[in-house]
């Protein structure tokens, strides 16, 4: 080989497992130690993956106990193998499609859960009336099918990048396919594996097809939307039986390659979410399985056949109600400070987070000048909007001044702070608030939960000892 080479990544994977399990960080000055006093750049380089010296790269191997260091060279280093002895051919071979595979399989899990996750339909209705009283929109103004219209198009472009951020891989084990063919080891289950894993790509771009054609028809007929409903839930359940069957049959290939071993060791088969099983099984349930997956397959090419059929029947008609709703939270500059926030906050809730913080970014531009504290209530505005699935709410009270020996000064709440909760009542808006208050006694010591931004822009989590009632302080919804 070269005497510069890189890891694929495929072994980046494997090699971050191997450096989780030590505790160590991706540049931990014990790494560099005990890889013989290597630079800090040169780790760096790895990780990249930049090309580094050979020895480099041995030894960094090495410090995490993994030996078989030419395994997890970048794809052009791959042909080299072909020039080792055939047993050492083999037994590297193996290896770097174990690790594909595994990598694969934690894709096709992450992937269901992007899908999933994007076209929810528990929380529609909740949403439906948050939006209806933030942005003042008319009951007549938006229906079920104009929000779901909504949600779908919105979905199309973030559903895109998610798929994208966990590929499907297969240049690796194309290559090694032939390995294990010229070192006479039966390449298909691999082979099968591979083929299932192309059909899982074919369903998802599908499914985009689908959701693409839903969000650009405007549907007003109640039969016609469903059907494009039954479309798309037909083709998330396809989705899911093509994982489910390419999962399987990667299981079998990691059985006949060996990988029972390995997968003890690989942490991310224990935390599979979407697929069963979570961890490599004897051969016979495992084709059981791959059998019924099979045969569901089979009803789902009639069940899709027979749709297509009747979406022939008809042409969609016109709808409305995504065009209105976009109209309705459109920042105009005659819109007063209120209505710009009650806008940003609504398009948070609608699950178009970037639309959110431009629109609070437009509000720092707007109020700036005339109100001191605008600029960094958009600030915190726009971090509590990008942050606010891990934080796990959905708006809360935000405090923009402190009044002299009031409440909330006294309990030591900083300006810029975030009310979540109060007396133990949750806080995510104005109308929180003023029930919340009717309710917890006056004059009373009782508790009060807010978030405080740090110079990092985390959001860190205070409760305080209060005094029941107004809090004294200017504030306003977030």
């Amino acid at each position: 080989m070269s005497d510069s080479i890189k890891a694929s990544e495929t072994g980046l994977l494997l090699i971050d497992q191997l450096r989780r399990k030590k505790g160590w960080t991706k540049d931990s000055p014990k790494w560099l130690d005990e890889a013989g006093g290597i630079s800090r750049s040169t780790l760096q380089r790895f990780w990249k993956p930049q090309p580094i010296r050979q020895e480099s790269f041995k030894a960094i191997c090495k410090a995490v106990n993994f030996d078989d260091w030419a395994s997890i060279v970048d794809e052009p280093m791959i042909s080299e193998l072909l020039k080792n002895n055939i047993d050492q051919r083999l037994k590297q071979a193996k290896r770097i499609l174990i690790v594909e595979i595994l990598s694969n399989i934690t894709h096709l899990d992450a992937r269901l859960g992007f899908v999933d996750s994007a076209l929810a339909k528990d929380t529609v209705k909740k949403k439906l009336e948050s939006i209806r009283s933030k942005a003042t929109l008319a009951r007549n103004q938006v229906d079920n099918l104009g929000y779901h219209h909504l949600i779908v198009q919105q979905s199309i472009p973030a559903l895109r990048q998610a798929l994208n951020s966990r590929p499907l891989k297969t240049e690796a084990g194309i290559s090694m396919i032939e390995v294990l063919a010229t070192s006479k080891t039966d390449p298909q289950p691999v082979k099968t594996f591979y083929e299932h894993l192309t059909d899982v790509q074919d369903v998802s771009e599908s499914l985009m097809g689908v959701l693409s054609e839903a969000a650009s028809m405007n549907l007003t007929d109640q039969q016609k939307v469903e059907h494009h409903q039954n479309r798309m839930d037909l083709e998330v359940h396809k989705l899911h039986n093509r994982s489910l069957i390419a999962h399987l049959s990667g299981l079998i290939a990691l059985n006949h390659l060996g990988g029972r071993q390995l997968s003890l060791d690989y942490p991310p088969l224990k935390h599979l979410q979407y697929l069963e099983p979570k961890a490599i099984v004897d051969q016979p349930e495992l084709e059981e399985r791959l059998t019924d997956c099979l045969y569901e397959a089979q009803a789902l090419f009639i069940r899709r056949a027979e749709m297509i059929d009747d979406g022939e029947q008809w042409v969609a008609g016109a709808l409305q109600a995504y065009e209105k709703i976009n109209e309705m939270l459109k920042i105009n500059p005659t819109d007063t400070w209120g209505q710009v926030v009650d806008k940003a906050i609504s398009l948070r809730q609608l699950g178009r987070p970037m639309e959110a913080v431009a629109a609070f970014i437009k509000y720092s531009e707007m109020f700036s000048d005339t109100d001191p504290t605008a600029r960094q209530y958009a600030k915190i505005a726009q971090q509590m909007t990008l942050q606010s699935q891990d934080l796990g709410i959905e708006g809360g009270i935000y405090i923009y001044e402190l009044v002299e020996d009031g409440r909330a000064q006294q309990a030591a709440i900083p300006e810029g702070a975030i009310v979540i909760d109060y007396g133990g009542h949750f806080i995510k808006d104005m109308e929180d608030l003023v029930t919340t208050l009717k309710h917890i006694p006056h004059g009373e010591p009782t508790r009060i939960t807010y978030l405080e931004m740090d110079n990092s822009f985390t959001f860190q989590r205070h409760t305080r000892k209060i005094i029941g009632g107004s809090l004294g302080a200017g504030i306003m919804p977030i």
